[in-house]
């Protein structure tokens, strides 16, 4: 596959995390159904049950870590999470850099001052399939440089 595939491709699974959101799904959600089944071996659709909680910056209170932000941290737990006590410094260093790039892309990692974001852009309290869209991107091009297949 050549770079211009692969860029089409994390493109059109980026896209597809905003189709969920728009479709009703949460953000955590959307990210995580979006980039999981492409990525996570043993992927299930009821891995999206963990997602759920995270919504609307962890139960609805907008106070807390953008769900999009907590979906991109579950994808790379479920391929780097540790099972037993040992070494998780994988992990954790790419969950790191994926905040860092979160938030240098987005400006912001939690759930209301990106929603207040949208707000001013779009006029309304809209949707925040954009915040999706990008946070699916980010965690693509990441797991990509770690040798993850997207």
């Amino acid at each position: 596959m050549t770079e211009l595939d692969r860029s089409a491709t994390r493109l059109a699974i980026s896209r597809r995390a905003g189709d969920l959101l728009r479709a009703g799904w949460h953000c955590s959600e959307a990210v995580l159904g979006a980039v999981g089944p492409e990525v996570i071996p043993d992927w299930t659709p009821a891995y999206l049950r963990l997602a759920n909680g995270f919504a609307g910056g962890v139960g609805g209170s907008h106070e807390e870590i953008c769900g999009a932000a907590a979906g991109g941290v579950m994808v790379i737990g479920a391929l780097f999470g540790r099972e037993e006590l040992q070494d998780d410094l994988l992990a954790q260093r790419l969950t790191k850099e994926f905040r860092k790039r979160f938030l240098a892309d987005l400006g912001e990692t939690r759930c209301d001052p990106l929603r207040q974001n949208v707000v001013k852009v779009e006029g309304g309290l809209g949707s925040c399939d954009i915040v999706c869209e990008r946070a699916a991107m980010v965690l693509l091009q990441l797991l990509s440089e770690e040798g993850v297949e997207v």
